[in-house]
């Protein structure tokens, strides 16, 4: 686990995946670092330790800096990213040295339900470009509160936000989004590869129905 120790985000997102990784039986070492000059020293010391899998909870920059040092080492280790979403588009920009990554997202064209690529069709077609994660939860995120408006019928105040936390099986671009009781949203996340410019998905992962 690489962890850029100076952005609370990666701190809480390395700590949940160490828990994870040790209700299992994978040994887990901790690397943190402070600034990126200390990348390339730190990609001899794990290439030494020949890790199974190494996950990098940073920015993609970051990520992709390693990744450069580990492939000059020859390290083979698989990559994940436990970054911000939206780390996809940096990614994919990349055409440099080393394997693919592996990042979580809650947006991928392969994910999309029949609604979501005819509203992707129709982005492109007007604006020239495929449609990105940002555009796609805006959209989303736009009919949310527009269904909320006409639950509660207000635009304002805690009914506004009792209905948005009420709304279930909610047909987001991606498939259905509810809300847990801890006010975190429930819907499908995929795991993509990335790799030469490309990006795959690998597996769908839908919410849990309770």
């Amino acid at each position: 686990m690489v962890t850029d120790s100076t952005s609370p985000v990666s701190l809480s997102v390395a700590a949940a995946f160490v828990a994870e990784f040790r209700k299992g039986t994978a040994v887990v070492e901790e690397w943190p670092y402070k600034a990126e000059s200390e990348l390339s020293d730190l990609a001899k010391r794990i290439h030494g330790t020949s890790p199974g899998v190494l996950v990098v909870a940073g920015s993609p920059r970051h990520l992709l800096l390693l990744r450069a040092r580990l492939h000059e080492a020859g390290s083979k280790a698989p990559l994940l990213l436990g970054g911000t979403e939206g780390s996809v588009t940096t990614l994919s920009a990349e055409h440099g040295a080393g394997g693919a990554v592996y990042l979580t997202t809650v947006f991928t064209t392969e994910g999309l339900t029949q609604a979501g690529q005819e509203v992707v069709r129709k982005y492109r077609e007007r604006f020239g470009q495929d449609a990105n994660v940002d555009a796609v939860m805006a959209y989303d995120n736009l009919r949310l509160l527009a269904e909320a408006i006409k639950r509660g019928r207000t635009a304002y105040g805690l009914r506004l936000r009792e209905e948005l936390i009420k709304l279930t099986d909610f047909e987001s671009l991606t498939g259905v989004l509810s809300f847990a009781p801890d006010h975190n949203a429930r819907r499908p996340i995929f795991v993509v590869e990335v790799q030469d410019g490309n990006t795959k998905m690998v597996r769908r992962f839908d919410p849990e129905t309770k």
